[in-house]
């Protein structure tokens, strides 16, 4: 393995992340139990890359003054490894909910999917291939920083 953290490959590469603060909001989610409200960052990311660049949505929790760059690539990266492990972000929407356990009658997860497979193509076309692929390496050994 060429990089022994993420943030050891964002530096050697000339790989720029930045973050444009977008607000915070309210957001419900269902538990065991009924539900839980929460409060969110939301953040517009700018990855650039050898004059390539891409934007994406990120979102943290509010106890978070600043993501780290290392974590945008991270997330993105994690979204992407279905897609990558299943021949290059090919796999169907039904293979992928059957994968995470998504109803494949659910539009909302079908929302989802979409936006994962659409990063993660965002992500390959801003990095190349062989940064990705290094990217995808770290992500499949465990590496999270």
């Amino acid at each position: 393995m060429k990089y022994t953290t993420i943030k050891e490959l964002i530096g050697s590469n000339q790989v720029i992340i930045s973050f444009a603060s977008l607000g915070e909001k309210w957001e419900e989610t269902k538990t065991e139990n009924g539900s839980r409200k929460y409060l969110r960052k939301e953040y517009r990311a700018r990855l650039e890359h050898k004059e390539r660049t891409a934007f994406f949505s990120y979102f943290t929790g509010s106890g978070i003054k600043k993501p780290e760059d290392y974590s945008l690539l991270w997330c993105i990266a994690m979204d992407a490894t279905f897609f990558v492990n299943n021949d290059a972000i090919s796999a169907t929407f039904k293979e992928w909910a059957d994968e995470y356990g998504y109803d494949y009658d659910s539009i909302k997860a079908r929302d989802i999917f979409l936006k994962a497979q659409k990063s993660s193509k965002k992500l390959r076309d801003v990095l190349g291939g062989e940064l990705f692929r290094d990217l995808m390496e770290m992500i499949n050994e465990g590496i999270e920083e």
